[in-house]
């Protein structure tokens, strides 16, 4: 419970602050955690341990739901109207100018 509490007060403390870069480093610092897969069971009830172990036992399974592809694509309905291309669509000039590198959130975009 104490640490839910922490956590509760550190997210409104970076929600109040209303500074994009440490909203950044504090999603950053969650999303930068390592997971690793638990222990699993096998179809016998044996115990995975390994890391090899859980990715074959893993990969059995996904192989097995996954179906074989018979070359024949689905149809999907047309989503657009015909002649529209990627040409036709505006861009205001703020989102030209943005650095597809940068680190930006909808805020940090200031309109003249």
């Amino acid at each position: 419970m104490a640490l839910h509490d922490y956590e509760l007060r550190m997210e409104k403390n970076v929600i109040d602050a209303g500074n994009s870069g440490k909203f950044l480093k504090y999603v950053n610092a969650k999303l930068g955690r390592s997971h690793t897969v638990g222990i699993l069971k096998d179809s016998h009830g044996v115990n995975v341990t390994t890391d090899k172990d859980k990715a074959n036992l893993l990969n059995s399974f996904f192989s097995s739901v996954n179906t074989r592809d018979n070359n024949v694509l689905p149809e999907f309905p047309q989503r657009v109207s015909d002649g529209v291309k990627l040409d036709d669509v505006y861009f205001s000039p703020d989102v030209k100018e943005l650095n597809p590198s940068s680190h930006l959130v909808p805020t940090d975009i200031h309109r003249s």
